[in-house]
């Protein structure tokens, strides 16, 4: 509601487990401007992209339990055989800036190599994985190290951005060339631990120098 008060033209859910709880909610509420998720972007890129319809999804255990990944992947191809790993430590990892090294590629085994071991049978090991967290792509290089180069990594961040392009071009919302931009972040907890964290997501270029505190 604060951000809608705001007057933005779009709503997007950028967190895979806010999206599987509450994505329909939010857009029966909110009719007036378009509501994004990240679930349905990832899921049609896994579609897309998977040869042989084995998708395994790494995401928190919420969003595992909800079967929300399943579901969207599913409706798009009946056949597929998608496998949810929750990968909880994930979240801490990135929000530490522990992306690479050891304790990183020993985490990552420790949670796929169940699913993407090279001596599992072929026929069970999937051929694509989604990250389905948004904290969990700057992982990917790891993840990649991890799972072997022949499995395709659908990052559900960049395809909900893309997502967002185009809806907004769609609805000739697109910002004009030339125009200029502003980014405005805004924090329900402390924004010195939230400008820590974004430090370690964010490119340094892209942060601004007040973090508002806001109470919802």
């Amino acid at each position: 509601r604060v951000l809608v008060d705001q007057g933005i033209k779009m709503l997007v859910v950028a967190c895979n487990t806010a999206s599987a709880l509450a994505l329909d909610d939010l857009s029966l509420e909110f009719m007036d401007i378009p509501v994004i998720g990240v679930l349905k972007p990832g899921a049609d890129a896994a579609c897309l992209g998977s040869t042989e319809g084995r998708i395994a999804v790494a995401c928190t255990e919420a969003t595992a339990s909800h079967g929300a990944y399943e579901r969207e992947i599913r409706r798009i191809r009946p056949e597929a055989h998608v496998i949810a790993r929750p990968c909880s430590v994930f979240v801490a990892m990135a929000e530490e800036g522990w992306t690479s090294g050891p304790i990183a590629e020993a985490v990552a085994h420790e949670y796929l190599d169940p699913l993407f071991a090279t001596d599992a049978p072929p026929a069970t090991r999937p051929d694509c994985l989604v990250l389905g967290c948004t904290h969990f792509p700057p992982l990917k290089d790891t993840l990649q190290k991890v799972v072997g180069p022949e499995v395709l990594i659908v990052d559900s961040a960049r395809t909900t951005a893309e997502a967002v392009h185009d809806e907004l071009r769609k609805r000739h919302l697109l910002r004009p060339p030339g125009s200029p931009t502003f980014l405005r972040l805004m924090a329900t907890d402390s924004p010195q631990r939230f400008a820590r964290v974004a430090a370690n997501l964010i490119p340094p270029d892209f942060l601004p120098e007040r973090i508002e505190l806001v109470d919802l």
